[in-house]
């Protein structure tokens, strides 16, 4: 398929068991009321990625319901307790064929910005020959990942629980790192 214009969808992976905190993390509520999945859906949204894909797990399911992630699309993934790359699989197989890329973004990380996402999806557009973009900080590979669609096949075949760490690895001559000062997201 042709595509006419550089368009990134998000998905963002929000299906795990979370099981330390006690309740399902993503429904936990920072301060102002916001859920902690909140912070991944606005980034991925703000930042123009469309459409939001979130994948979902039975404990994770209550999101369907808040009228603040109306413009998600929800993919419920049955099994999630068979690995990360059952998420990532239910996830891209939800992305529409004409994206130029894919953005996968863990939902428990609320330092990422719409700023950063809006950042890779230009490096996208400026690279549009790299496989895979980036952030770095500090000189550590971060979270988002932005995929090129060339790459969808090979999402759609992951397994296990370490997602597309081995497509990282692989297409690591054909990545764009993009550097960027400041706070780590995963911090």
């Amino acid at each position: 398929m042709i595509i006419s214009e550089r368009r990134t969808a998000a998905v963002i992976l929000a299906a795990g068991k979370a099981t330390r905190m006690g309740a399902p993390k993503l429904l936990l509520r920072d301060d102002a009321g916001e859920p902690l999945f909140s912070y991944a859906f606005h980034a991925a949204w703000r930042g123009g990625c469309r459409p939001v894909i979130a994948v979902i797990s039975e404990n994770s399911a209550p999101l369907m319901d808040d009228p603040a992630f109306s413009r998600a699309r929800f993919v419920r993934n049955w099994r999630a307790t068979e690995g990360l790359a059952t998420s990532l699989r239910a996830g891209v197989e939800a992305v529409p064929s004409d994206v130029s890329s894919v953005m996968i973004l863990l939902a428990d990380q609320p330092f990422v910005t719409s700023e950063l996402i809006a950042q890779l999806r230009s490096a996208h557009a400026d690279h549009a020959e790299c496989a895979v973009i980036r952030p770095v900080f500090a000189g550590v590979p971060g979270h988002p990942v932005l995929f090129s669609s060339a790459l969808m096949k090979e999402l759609r075949a992951c397994q296990g629980d370490a997602g597309a760490r081995h497509l990282l690895r692989r297409y690591e001559k054909k990545n764009a790192d993009h550097s960027r000062p400041g706070r780590h997201p995963a911090a």
